[in-house]
């Protein structure tokens, strides 16, 4: 299983993976996601959006948070969040969760 999961894409692409995945192994598409759901516990669509949600936890920083959000000031945007969550976006980021 670990194998077809490295081989299913983190971009969203995963129908097309998985009926090449399928081809490759000589079984159908429907018997391919019946034994990805089984062995994985998941979809391997779910699976792809826990991949690129998992990529996306990683790779956003806090400037890049405030940024995006209209704060031009990392620090400020730190200290609003902290002011309204009651927990620092840094420890936020750490535990992966809302306050």
């Amino acid at each position: 299983m670990p194998r077809a999961q490295a081989q299913i894409p983190s971009n969203g692409q995963a129908q097309e993976s998985i009926s090449a995945l399928a081809a490759s192994a000589h079984i159908s598409t429907s018997e391919c996601l019946r034994c990805f759901r089984t062995l994985a516990g998941s979809t391997p669509m779910r699976y792809v959006g826990e991949v690129r949600l998992s990529k996306a936890r990683e790779l956003l920083t806090v400037a890049e948070v405030a940024a995006r959000c209209g704060y031009q000031n990392p620090g400020h945007f730190a200290r609003m969040f902290k002011r309204n969550w009651s927990v620092t976006p840094m420890a936020f980021h750490k535990r992966g969760r809302a306050p």
